[in-house]
């Protein structure tokens, strides 16, 4: 009898005998690399637009290049805009910093790519 007490005060104890629910499976992880979808616009409305605003404008070329206005500044080739992005530049209005260290190359071609696709129109 105390054996059979036991038994079943172990059993209550550790849930009753029910088996433990099963793991759950793990998320797919997102690609990477060139596979990864990279949002152009996310970056540009984080890093870009306290310079080149939100419609491009640069505060009216006061502030950065109005690429509303300027369309040869679009116009030039990926690998430029991108070169100018990465290492950062000096114009007639100022300078914008390097963002090389801070977005990755995929990041930056997707921020030339919205901004051509957006402003270069």
């Amino acid at each position: 009898m105390k054996k059979l007490l036991f038994a079943t005060l172990l059993l209550a104890a550790c849930g009753g005998g029910e088996s433990a629910p099963a793991p759950k499976a793990e998320a797919p992880k997102a690609p990477e690399g060139e596979a990864a979808k990279v949002d152009g616009k996310a970056i540009y409305d984080q890093y870009c637009v306290s310079c080149h605003q939100a419609d491009g404008t640069g505060m009216g070329g006061k502030m950065a290049p109005d690429f509303t206005q300027d369309k040869a500044r679009l116009a030039k080739a990926d690998a430029d805009l991108e070169k100018s992005v990465k290492d950062g530049m000096t114009g007639d209005i100022g300078t914008m910093p390097p963002w090389g260290s801070t977005l990755k190359d995929d990041q930056i071609k997707a921020v030339v790519g919205y901004m051509k696709a957006t402003f270069g129109k």
